[in-house]
């Protein structure tokens, strides 16, 4: 990618970036899941999920205090994934340009 954006540099080409942040993307999923037909029960677990969780650290067998989780997903669940593709499936809807989403 970085090369496309050098070489459009060296022609004179325009080459628009759109970065963003979906470090909070967790905290609206509800409301895409509802959007999608997914209310109820299921709904309200997922949320449920998402929230009032903490966390600590243990190394050596010691181990830190508790902190509460403000955002995300509980690293290695197999919901954070699917829960994040729900979340922006849609994103380039309306976009009259090349799109390409990528993670890292």
């Amino acid at each position: 990618m970085i090369n496309n954006i050098v070489s459009n540099k060296q022609q004179g080409l325009q080459t628009d970036l759109c970065v963003l942040d979906f470090s909070k993307a967790f905290d609206k999923v509800g409301h895409k899941l509802k959007w999608y037909g997914v209310d109820g029960e299921v709904n309200s677990w997922i949320r449920e999920f998402l929230s009032g969780r903490s966390q600590s650290v243990v190394v050596d067998g010691a181990s830190s205090r508790s902190v509460p989780v403000i955002s995300g997903v509980p690293q290695g669940s197999i919901l954070g994934p699917c829960l994040f593709l729900i979340y922006i499936n849609d994103i380039t809807l309306g976009l009259k340009s090349t799109v390409r989403l990528f993670c890292r």
